[in-house]
């Protein structure tokens, strides 16, 4: 749960945030992949990020295989 609140406020930080901005605007355009070692998406920082690229990109689908 701590490692779920600091990393989002690290996706928040104004030039970060910039870059996940860009992340999510190209990924409407293009496929993008995040890649992980961890199995399950839901206890990995690939679902936040998907997540956190959504609040810039509302029609944005994430797929999780």
């Amino acid at each position: 749960e701590l490692f779920e609140i600091k990393y989002l406020e690290y996706l928040r930080v104004t030039n970060i945030g910039e870059v996940v901005r860009s992340l999510a605007k190209r990924s409407l355009k293009d496929e993008i992949t995040l890649l992980c070692i961890e199995y399950e998406p839901a206890k990995c920082h690939r679902k936040l990020l998907a997540e956190e690229c959504q609040r810039y990109e509302l029609s944005l689908k994430v797929v999780h295989r």
